[in-house]
Order: C-alpha cells, then structure tokens, then sequence
C-alpha cells in the first residue's frame, strides 16, 4: 500500500479541520463513513481501511479515460495538449456549473475566489486584531464591531460584482488529472477499476490540502492530529 516505506509522523490537523478533511474525502470517494469509522479514526491507516470497505469492487474501465470521453461530449476539445474553452458571455462560475452540469463531474478547482473577495473577507479579522492597538475600551469594540459589519457587506458585494475567477488547468492531461482525483468514488460507482495504491494517494493529497506535509512522506501511521 501506498507510504508504507515513509518515515511517519504528525499532520497537527485541527478539529475543525478534521472535519473539513472528512467531508472531502466523503466527496471526492463518494462514500460515507460510519460513527464507528470516526470514533477510532486517529492515524491516515485508520480512514484508509474503511475507504477501502466502503469502496465498490473494482470495475475495469479507465478513469483517465470516462473522464476524456465526458469532456469530449461537454465539446471541451485540445490543441494539441493546450485547452480550447470557448468562455462565450459565461463568467467564470457560471462556465464551471456548465461543464459540471455537461460532464456529470465535480470540478471545483476550475475557479477561486476573486482577489478582491479574498481581501474584504479578510478586513473583519484586521479589524479585530488593529482595533484594541488603536483604540482603547469601548471605542476600540466600536470601531472594530462596525468594521465587521462594513467588511461583510462589502464581500458580499464583492462576491455578487466578481465571485469568482478562472483558475484551471492549461493543459488537458492536467484537467483530466485534477477531474479524477476530485472524482475518484464517482468513476468507481459507473464502473471505473481503482487500486490500492490509487486510494492511498487519493487519501495522501486531500489530507495534504490541511497541512505543510506533503503526501509523499506521509503513511498510515501518521497522526492526524
């Protein structure tokens, strides 16, 4: 199985974050774990062994391959390897739900958020943090109370004016990539082969997602926590 030969270690994961990780798992394996699966789920090998359960028996068709023929029937056609998307009027959230809805697949890594959603989601923690350095008492709790409420009207302002913005792949092998990993439990259920190994790496980048450790030096010993 995947990582058996790497040293182990901790992931520090918060609670919160644990969550997180669980639910896309869930997702992206199109399965659901158990309370029992949860309780004693302390180490990557303690999620690893009940995906591998949960998990239908492998068929024999290709990821890489269902993933190209959906792609192909969604007219998102190469150059070679180099994308040809026609955007037409479409923003970039509103193209992502088209080739979603077109490929029957997920595929949210297409887009991010806008710079400028990103910064005014961010003004309400500074104001908390330069509040109390500025003012003192009751002032400072004004001032940052009223920050708050200014920053989530502009990102919700921002999220409606520029929600999102491209962010995909250039290239078609790397969209097919990104497609079956996001995918994985939904190719498995039409009939997709998968592998032990495949699982694990699965498991390894999306842990990776909520820590500075990168999958290639995580196993199934390594702490969650």
């Amino acid at each position: 199985m995947g990582g058996k030969d790497l040293p182990s270690g901790n992931l520090h994961i918060d609670p919160d974050e644990d969550v997180d990780l669980i639910e896309l798992l869930e997702k992206r394996l199109n399965i659901r774990f158990s309370e029992k699966d949860l309780a004693s789920a302390f180490t990557l090998g303690d999620l690893y062994d009940p995906i591998c359960r949960h998990l239908p028996p492998s068929g024999r068709g290709d990821k890489a391959q269902m993933v190209k023929s959906r792609l192909a029937d969604a007219s998102i056609s190469s150059d070679g390897d180099v994308l040809n998307l026609d955007a037409g009027s479409y923003s970039a959230k509103k193209l992502r739900r088209r080739l979603e809805d077109r490929t029957g697949l997920s595929l949210p890594f297409l887009t991010k958020p806008s710079l400028w959603a990103t910064l005014t989601a961010l003004l309400p923690l500074v104001a908390w943090i330069v509040g109390p350095v500025c003012f003192d008492g009751l002032t400072a709790a004004v001032v940052a109370v009223a920050s708050t409420g200014l920053g989530i009207l502009l990102w919700r302002f921002a999220l409606r004016i520029d929600p999102e913005v491209w962010d995909g792949p250039s290239s078609l092998a790397a969209l097919i990539a990104k497609a079956v990993e996001a995918n994985f439990g939904r190719l498995v259920a039409s009939g997709a082969s998968w592998s032990e190994r495949e699982v694990w790496e699965v498991l390894a980048a999306s842990a990776a997602e909520f820590t500075n450790v990168p999958p290639e030096e995580m196993r199934r010993d390594t702490s969650l926590m």
